[in-house]
């Protein structure tokens, strides 16, 4: 989304999970990983032990409680970039779920007015996730544009 406070906005009903205390060992984060990952991912083709996983690498990686906190106030104290969009000169594919309920879709939507040429992908089965079904769809876009790219420098 451009930053902009007009657009893609969270639904009310995924913020008690996403904003809820933060885990006290590994077993609790991932089973709070998994759910959150439930509220915003796409609802049919949700894959639960994929997000387990997921989650579980991440927290062995390195876990770090404060980091969605310095996440959400990072988003909340950042000014819209709309402007800096506009000036963009490359060709750009915005990608965004219609099943988003994170990130509203009309942010999405916005950045693609924003950006100059921009071509918009709004999926209908995907939410704030990428499911592994929609990967080629969204892989035969992304090489569409690279080559588009290439063919123009």
């Amino acid at each position: 989304t451009t930053g902009d406070a007009d657009v893609g906005q969270p639904h009310p009903e995924v913020l008690p999970v996403l904003l809820a205390p933060p885990a006290a060992d590994r077993d609790a984060y991932i089973a709070q990983s998994v759910e959150g990952s439930r509220a915003i991912g796409s609802r049919e083709h949700f894959d639960e032990a994929r997000a387990a996983e997921v989650a579980a690498r991440g927290y062995d990686r390195c876990y770090y409680p404060a980091g969605v906190g310095h996440h959400l106030v990072a988003i909340v104290a950042s000014p819209s970039r709309s402007e800096a969009l506009r000036r963009f000169d490359k060709p750009a594919l915005v990608i965004h779920g219609l099943e988003d309920p994170l990130v509203d879709p009309s942010g999405g939507e916005r950045t693609a007015e924003v950006l100059p040429d921009a071509e918009l992908m709004l999926l209908d089965e995907m939410a704030h996730d990428l499911p592994v079904v929609l990967w080629p769809q969204v892989f035969t876009a992304i090489t569409k544009l690279a080559a588009s790219a290439t063919a123009v420098a």
